[in-house]
C-alpha cells in the first residue's frame, strides 16, 4: 500500500471516529432552556415559513440574530424532531474536521494534516459542544470555511473565496457574538495583503451579510435599543483572567468533569485516571507549534503563520480585556487552530528527532493521548446517563422523549382537551421547565402551571405532566392526590420521574373551603369562592379557591390578602401574582397559595385583586354589574 492510499484510510478512520463521537446516540444530549427555545423557534419557522427577525436572548441580555434559527430550520423541514437538529449539529461539526485537514494539508504536509485532524476529532470539548442544539455549536464549520477562504483570498485573487470570506466575516458574529473576534483577524491579514485582495468581491460578501443582519436592526429600531444601551453602560473590568483558564481547558480537554456538577465530580474523578500528562503534552505541542510558526521558513507564505497566530491569540486577548463575564463556549471560534498549531509542533519534533525509538515514542504519545481522550468522553457520557448531575449535564433528551411519546399517545387515543405542564415556572420565555415541554409538545394544546404557587383543574378532561423528584419540596400540591391512571418514566438515579396522569374535571373536584361573603365576583370575571387554612412550618398558610373567566388579555393581576385581629388591626399580609390571565379558561378551578410569617392568630381575612404594577384595584360587583367594594372578607378558621 502506498503512502497516499494509507493516508486516505487513516483520514477516513479519523472522520468515522469523529462522526460517531458527535452523532451517535442523539438522545444522550442535554435539552435545557436555551436548546428548547432555539428548537421551538426553528421548528416554528420550518412549520410556518415565517422567518423570525430575531433569535433567542443571549447570555449578555440582548437578542441574538435570527440566523441560528434559520440554520436549524434546515433539518427540521425534513424531520420535525429534536434528534434531527441534534444530529445536524454533529454532522456540521464532523464536516468541520475536514476543513482542518484541508487547511493543514494545503500549507504543510499529510503528516501534519493527519495529526491536526486526529487532535480535533478527539478533543473532548469539541465533542461535547457538537452533541446538542446550541447556536454556537454550529460555529466550527463556518469558522473553518472562514479560515480557508481568508488564506486563499490573501494569496490568490479569486473572487468567489474572497466574496465568501466577506460573507462569513459578517455572518459568523450573527451566529454568536464571540465571532466578532474574527473581524480584526481578517482585517489585519487582508490589509497586510491588500495588493492581492479582490476588494470588490469582499465588499459584496460583507454587504450581503449586513442585509442578513438587517431584520434584527429593524426590530431593535422599532422596539427600542434599551438592551444595547444597558449593555454598553456596564462597568469596565480591567482584565478577565478566567479567559486564560477557559481557553486552556477548551484546547486540552481539561476540566471536562465539570459537566458532572459540583456534587458528583469527585465520584467521577475517582473512576478515571489522572489526565494531567495528556493536557500538558497537548499544551507543549501548541507552544512548540507557535515557536515554529514564528520562525517559519521561506517555503511557507507569510500570511499562513500570521493568520494562524492571530487566530490563536486575538480571541484570547479580546476576552481578557472584555468588560463582560467570559464563558468556555466563547472560544469555540478558535476551533481548530490550536490543533493545527499543535500538529505543526508535532511535525517540528519529527523533523528534529532522528532516533527511531524516540519518534515511535512521540507517535505513541499522540495516538495514546487521542485514544484516552476518546475513552474519557465515553466514560463521561456513560456517567451522566446514569447519574443525576445537578448544575451540570442536564437530563438526557431520550429520557424526556419517553414521556413526550406517552403524552402524544394519550392525547391521540383518549381525546382529552389539553395538557397541563406542571412544574417550576409558567412562562417558557423565562423558566426552564415550561420552555422544555413547550418546545417538545408544540403540537398538543397545553398550559403551564407553576405548582409552587398555583394548582389549576380544567373544566374538560385533561392530562397532567409533572416531575416527581425524590426530595421534592412543594408546600401545597393537590395534583398527586387528585390525578389517576399515572404513568411513571424514571429519570437518572436520584432525579425522580416524569409523571403522566389523568386529571378530574373541575366539576368533579371535591375540596372543602370556607366561603367568602357575597358578592364575590370581580369586574374582570374572577369569582373568589373561599379559602382553606393549611399547615406550614413557620407562620400561617392558606389557599384561595377561585374561578376565572376566559380572556385574551395579558394583564398582570395580583391578589392581596390582609389578616386582622379582633381589634381591626392588620397583623399580616400576603400579596402574589394570580395565575396568568392569558391562560384563564371558563370553568377552571384555580387554587392559589399564600403564607405570612406572623404567628398571631387572626380574626378576619380580607381578600381582593389589583393590577400590577399600576396598583389599580379591581372592584367586586353586584348582580347588576355595579361596583361594590375592593375586598371581601371571612372569619378566620384555624386549620
Amino acid at each position: 500500500m502506498n503512502t497516499k492510499s494509507a493516508s486516505r484510510i487513516y483520514l477516513v478512520l479519523i472522520i468515522v471516529v469523529a462522526g460517531l463521537l458527535r452523532i451517535a446516540f442523539p438522545g444522550l444530549s442535554e435539552f435545557k432552556a436555551d436548546e428548547a427555545r432555539l428548537y421551538a423557534s426553528s421548528l416554528h419557522f420550518a412549520n410556518t415559513l415565517q422567518a423570525p427577525v430575531y433569535g433567542i436572548t443571549s447570555s449578555i441580555g440582548i437578542p441574538n440574530f435570527p440566523i441560528s434559527t434559520w440554520i436549524y430550520a434546515i433539518p427540521l423541514t425534513i424531520w420535525k424532531h429534536p434528534y434531527s437538529a441534534t444530529i445536524f449539529t454533529g454532522l456540521l461539526n464532523t464536516v468541520a474536521i475536514i476543513f482542518s485537514w484541508y487547511i493543514t494539508k494545503r500549507y504543510w504536509n499529510t503528516r501534519t494534516a493527519l495529526i491536526a485532524t486526529l487532535l480535533f476529532a478527539t478533543s473532548p470539548w469539541a465533542v461535547i459542544f457538537s452533541r446538542k442544539i446550541w447556536a454556537q455549536n454550529t460555529l466550527p464549520i463556518f469558522v473553518g470555511a472562514w479560515a480557508l477562504t481568508g488564506l486563499i483570498a490573501c494569496r490568490e485573487r479569486h473572487k468567489w473565496p474572497t466574496l465568501l470570506h466577506g460573507l462569513l466575516i459578517g455572518c459568523i458574529p450573527q451566529i454568536h457574538f464571540s465571532g466578532l473576534a474574527l473581524i480584526p483577524i481578517s482585517l489585519i491579514n487582508l490589509i497586510l495583503c491588500r495588493k492581492s485582495i479582490a476588494w470588490k468581491w469582499f465588499a459584496i460578501g460583507a454587504i450581503i451579510s449586513l442585509s442578513i443582519a438587517s431584520p434584527l436592526a429593524i426590530y431593535l429600531n422599532s422596539s427600542g435599543w434599551d438592551s444595547i444601551s444597558g449593555m454598553l453602560t456596564n462597568p469596565i473590568i480591567p482584565n478577565n483572567t478566567d479567559s486564560i483558564k477557559y481557553y486552556w481547558m477548551l484546547s486540552t480537554g481539561s476540566d471536562i468533569h465539570s459537566l458532572t456538577g459540583p456534587s458528583k465530580y469527585l465520584y467521577f474523578l475517582a473512576s478515571v485516571p489522572n489526565y494531567n500528562t495528556i493536557y500538558w503534552f497537548w499544551t507543549t505541542l501548541i507552544v512548540i507549534g507557535c515557536f515554529s510558526l514564528v520562525k517559519s521558513n521561506n517555503n511557507l507564505p507569510p500570511v499562513v503563520p500570521r493568520m494562524m497566530l492571530s487566530w490563536l491569540l486575538i480571541p484570547l486577548f479580546l476576552q481578557y480585556i472584555s468588560p463582560y463575564d467570559t464563558h468556555l463556549h466563547y472560544f469555540i471560534i478558535t476551533f481548530p487552530v490550536q490543533y493545527i498549531i499543535a500538529a505543526v509542533g508535532a511535525n517540528q519534533l519529527f523533523n528534529i528527532i532522528t532516533t527511531r525509538i524516540i519518534r515511535t515514542g512521540v507517535w505513541t504519545l499522540l495516538l495514546g493521548s487521542a485514544s484516552l481522550q476518546v475513552w474519557y468522553v465515553i466514560a463521561l457520557l456513560q456517567f451522566v446517563l446514569l447519574h443525576n448531575t445537578p448544575h451540570g449535564f442536564g437530563t438526557p433528551l431520550s429520557m424526556t422523549m419517553h414521556a413526550i411519546n406517552k403524552v402524544e399517545q394519550i392525547y391521540t387515543d383518549n381525546k382529552v382537551s389539553e395538557l397541563l405542564i406542571i412544574g417550576e415556572g409558567n412562562d417558557p420565555g423565562v423558566h426552564e421547565f415550561p420552555a422544555i415541554y413547550d418546545a417538545l409538545l408544540n403540537q398538543i394544546p397545553h398550559r403551564f402551571v407553576d405548582w409552587r404557587h398555583t394548582n389549576v383543574i380544567p373544566n374538560l378532561p385533561s392530562i397532567a405532566l409533572y416531575r416527581q423528584d425524590e426530595n421534592q419540596q412543594v408546600l401545597y400540591n393537590y395534583y398527586q392526590d387528585l390525578s389517576h391512571n399515572k404513568s411513571y418514566f424514571k429519570l437518572r438515579q436520584g432525579e425522580g420521574s416524569i409523571v403522566i396522569a389523568d386529571l378530574p374535571t373541575s366539576n368533579e373536584l371535591i375540596i372543602d373551603y370556607y366561603q367568602f361573603d357575597t358578592p364575590n365576583t370581580l369586574e374582570n370575571g374572577v369569582t373568589i369562592l373561599g379559602y382553606s387554612p393549611v399547615t406550614i412550618n413557620d407562620g400561617l398558610g392558606w389557599v384561595l379557591h377561585w374561578t376565572p373567566r376566559a380572556t385574551s388579555s395579558a394583564i398582570n393581576y395580583h391578589f392581596f390578602n390582609h389578616l386582622y385581629n379582633s381589634a381591626g388591626t392588620k397583623i399580616g399580609q400576603s400579596d402574589a401574582a394570580s395565575y396568568p390571565s392569558y391562560q384563564w379558561k371558563d370553568g377552571d378551578r384555580v387554587i392559589s397559595f399564600f403564607s405570612t410569617s406572623t404567628d398571631t392568630h387572626p380574626k378576619f381575612l380580607k381578600v381582593g385583586m389589583y393590577i400590577y404594577p399600576d396598583m389599580q384595584n379591581i372592584y367586586f360587583v353586584d348582580n347588576s354589574g355595579q361596583p361594590v367594594s375592593t375586598n371581601i372578607s371571612s372569619i378566620w378558621h384555624s386549620n
